[in-house]
């Protein structure tokens, strides 16, 4: 009886072509996949509200987010202004040069009343 013949062409089943270390395995298209979106609208009822019932309202929720943000961000530059300028008083100088009446109040009261 004749010995079996080597396979030189992939079988019909790949299952059984990675068993075979001479053939290479069988490549098999992969569906294209839709990218997701960037951003996803959230629905109102998970909070994405100002919780005002007129545009006035709304208005003012968004200045008063806007100078919270305002107010958080100087703060973080008189911290690392405190931290790692070599001449403080020359920084801080600089900063309160660029601020409003109302901004310097603020930070006039973080600096001496701790905040």
């Amino acid at each position: 009886m004749a010995a079996p013949k080597k396979l030189t062409s992939a079988p019909s089943d790949p299952a059984s072509a990675s068993s075979n270390p001479d053939i290479p395995p069988a490549r098999f298209p992969r569906k294209a996949v839709a990218p997701k979106p960037l951003s996803v609208t959230r629905r109102t009822v998970l909070g994405d509200t100002t919780g005002a019932k007129t545009s006035a309202g709304v208005a003012k929720r968004a200045v008063q987010a806007s100078l919270d943000a305002a107010q958080v961000s100087q703060h973080s530059a008189i911290m690392d202004i405190l931290a790692h300028a070599p001449d403080k008083s020359d920084a801080l100088r600089t900063l309160l040069a660029g601020s409003s009446s109302d901004d310097i109040a603020a930070i006039r009261q973080m600096l001496l009343g701790g905040q």
